[in-house]
């Protein structure tokens, strides 16, 4: 499973930004007890100018360990959202798209038709682009799920990768209707990319916040059926 860490590098810098402010403020210290060691006691130093340096010190130490602790906060959040996310390790999820993972012969391509078509043809591609199946589907208005058995125009069968789908509607008149695709398949992997939490669907990635549906695999489903 892919993994990408989004913790050290904030972390090493509030880190680093902490020591920069200890040390700059043990050489203040250490010069001004040299200062005062040392003063003209006719012109004695304005106790007012360290005193405000002393301040911005304290000020700028307390935003470092501020944005310290701010990061602690989104750490644990993003651990929590990917804690969250194995629970769809295996499961099949829907997620807005047209791409769909072949995986073990089997993937599932879904559509929504908002009225009812004369014809409806869903067309499967490869990653060059080319034509792998053209099959006639349901017409009826609504959402769709068409289970593709990895199989091509002349009924071989083809190797698990990633393919796109797309569904062509005509109404009586032969006008092209609108539709939409939603990409389907099994959930392998879970991890964090760039602070979003990104799930691994057969050889392509899907954010969680596009995942519209969760359901159990096929391979199960067909089992507790035949139970």
């Amino acid at each position: 499973m892919d993994s990408v860490s989004s913790s050290k590098t904030p972390a090493t810098a509030s880190n680093s930004a902490l020591a920069t402010v200890a040390d700059d403020f043990n050489s203040f210290l250490k010069l001004l007890t040299t200062q005062l060691q040392n003063q003209d006691p006719t012109q004695p130093l304005d106790p007012n100018q360290f005193t405000t340096q002393l301040v911005q010190f304290s000020q700028v130490e307390q935003q470092v360990n501020t944005n310290s602790n701010l990061q602690k906060l989104i750490n644990l959040s993003q651990g929590n959202q990917i804690n969250s996310a194995v629970t769809y390790l295996g499961m099949q999820v829907q997620f807005d798209g047209n791409s769909v993972a072949l995986q073990n012969g089997q993937a599932t391509l879904s559509y929504n038709l908002p009225s009812t078509a004369n014809k409806a043809y869903l067309t499967i591609t490869n990653e060059n682009g080319q034509v792998v199946n053209r099959i006639a589907v349901s017409a009826d208005a609504g959402d769709h799920t068409y289970q593709w058995n990895g199989t091509d125009l002349s009924g071989n069968t083809v190797k698990n990768g990633n393919y796109s789908f797309s569904v062509a509607a005509t109404d009586a008149s032969g006008n092209a209707l609108p539709s939409t695709t939603t990409s389907s398949g099994i959930v392998t992997g879970a991890f964090m990319q760039n602070g979003t939490v990104t799930l691994s669907v057969g050889n392509t990635e899907t954010t969680l916040d596009k995942v519209t549906g969760v359901s159990l695999p096929p391979s199960l489903t067909n089992a507790l059926s035949s139970n």
